[in-house]
């Protein structure tokens, strides 16, 4: 009887070691992360690290500097793709908290009396105001 509760005990010990991984991994797509976001950072670290074998690769005598040069150039732009697929999965929608204040400091620079562009805080050079 003994021997089978050992066996047991260890049985769900493994399964519990096993499955915490698995946990932790959903947890992640479900704790707010966006499954597209991290989609392409894995995307751009693979297109990274293929930047880095290439140099390698040429570096070893294994590549020619015209190869190297167009297979770089694909990788380079499944980065830049993958970097754009990044920040529109975190943030789609525009900051509307800095056009306020873009358009608040434009405001700011207006001339109040000939709406001529100024200095914030100086007076106008066209209508002096």
């Amino acid at each position: 009887m003994i021997p089978v509760l050992v066996v047991a005990a260890c049985a769900v010990l493994a399964l519990f070691y096993v499955a915490t991984p698995l946990r932790r991994g959903a947890q992640r797509f479900h704790g707010g992360e966006n499954p597209e976001a991290t989609e392409a950072e894995a995307v751009k670290r693979v297109a990274l690290l293929g930047i880095l074998d290439l140099e390698e690769e040429r570096d070893a005598g294994k590549l020619t500097q015209p190869d190297y040069e167009s297979l770089r150039a694909e990788y380079e732009v499944r980065a830049v793709i993958a970097l754009r697929q990044v920040d529109r999965a975190r943030s789609p929608e525009p900051d509307d908290d800095l056009e306020a204040e873009i358009a608040a400091l434009r405001e700011e620079m207006r001339c109040s009396r000939c709406d001529a562009i100024r200095a914030p805080g100086n007076a106008c050079e066209r209508c002096g105001a």
